[in-house]
């Protein structure tokens, strides 16, 4: 199975991560170019009722989903989305929603059922904030082990130092 990334790069530091996407009707091919939130405190993914609509999206039922005060019936469904690079092109269940932010760009929220799809990684080094995405999984990070073995090494090279 190949390997494919995607990595979005800020100049400061961020406090959302937003990149573009495709979302497509299976059904009819229609499509509609956005912007999507990565929320990691979303089970799944959501797209904008008007969104929905606009590409003809056919309800599939009903889904109970679950805001943080509120909790309600909305319709599904089934579409493809491609992250910003195109290579990464997923069929996914998407839940309508209303508005979720007063920035218009923004069409979904790419949640947990996606992220979980591969490896996800957010660093904020040098005051950059830089998020990376590949599907599939490749292996762990564990600042933790990584952190013990520079330690290590630190220790050995002024061992060395001294001689």
């Amino acid at each position: 199975m190949p390997i494919h990334a995607l990595t979005n790069t800020s100049d400061r530091i961020r406090n959302q991560i937003i990149t573009p996407v495709k979302i497509t009707n299976i059904d009819t091919g229609e499509i509609v170019e956005t912007f999507g939130l990565w929320d990691t405190g979303a089970q799944s993914c959501v797209i904008r009722h008007d969104l929905a609509s606009y590409i003809n999206l056919v309800p599939r039922g009903l889904k109970t989903i679950r805001g943080v005060q509120s909790q309600e019936n909305r319709d599904y469904y089934y579409a493809n989305l491609k992250l910003n690079n195109e290579q990464i092109s997923l069929d996914i269940e998407m839940t309508d929603v209303d508005p979720f932010t007063s920035d218009k760009r923004i069409g979904m929220l790419i949640g947990m059922d996606v992220i979980t799809k591969g490896d996800f990684s957010i660093s904020n080094f040098n005051g950059h904030t830089v998020m990376t995405f590949r599907k599939p999984s490749q292996g762990t990070i564990d600042y933790c082990a990584e952190n013990a073995l520079y330690n290590k090494y630190q220790k050995i090279h002024k061992e060395w130092l001294k001689h």
